[in-house]
């Protein structure tokens, strides 16, 4: 699901980062893990990333931060996963403002329109399905740099043309057309 411009048409001092990014990963599957590893050396991104075996970890990690703590620059999410999967996660995010305020990417083998629905109603701002070839998944990790900064100047933007979140009501309608449970074909 694409909206407005592409990440090869946003601005270049929209891409450069002035220091080292801090990038949370909930994602189980160690292999997924190890490529992103391997994307984030062949890219041009400078990112630190630490991953969760599930969303429980993450927000306990998160909620756990202390003032003098880094805070994540940018969570990745995996859908399925054992444990809180990355709907339940985007849900536990969505209750706390401050951890709502970190920009979430979806990375996905999904590519049903409701997990892309159900996403972007609970606060995700980017949904990726994962790639099958490893240069678009280079692609994917460079984009992180760009998608941290498109998000802080988002934050920068008048509060009425921020929230394009869907409201609690739209996500109770797609629950109960395909159940909170779903997981797709």
């Amino acid at each position: 699901m694409q909206m407005g411009r592409t990440m090869e048409e946003i601005p270049s001092q929209l891409m450069s980062a002035d220091r080292e990014l801090i990038i949370w990963v909930a994602e189980d599957n160690s292999d997924d893990q190890m490529l992103l590893d391997l994307a984030a050396r062949d890219s041009v991104l400078t990112a630190r990333f630490r991953y969760f075996d599930n969303g429980l970890p993450l927000v306990e990690a998160l909620t756990e931060l202390s003032s003098t703590d880094e805070r994540p620059d940018l969570l990745i999410l995996d859908l399925r996963m054992p444990g809180i999967d990355g709907h339940r996660t985007l849900e536990l995010l969505d209750a706390q403002s401050w951890m709502s305020s970190i920009p979430v990417v979806v990375f996905s083998s999904s590519t049903t329109v409701m997990d892309q629905a159900r996403s972007f109603a609970r606060g995700a701002l980017w949904y990726e399905t994962k790639p099958s070839a490893f240069p678009d998944l280079v692609a994917f990790v460079t984009s992180l740099g760009k998608r941290i900064r498109l998000s802080e100047h988002r934050q920068q933007l008048p509060a009425e043309l921020r929230e394009f979140a869907l409201t609690d009501d739209i996500v109770d309608e797609i629950d109960s057309i395909v159940g909170p449970n779903d997981q797709g074909p």
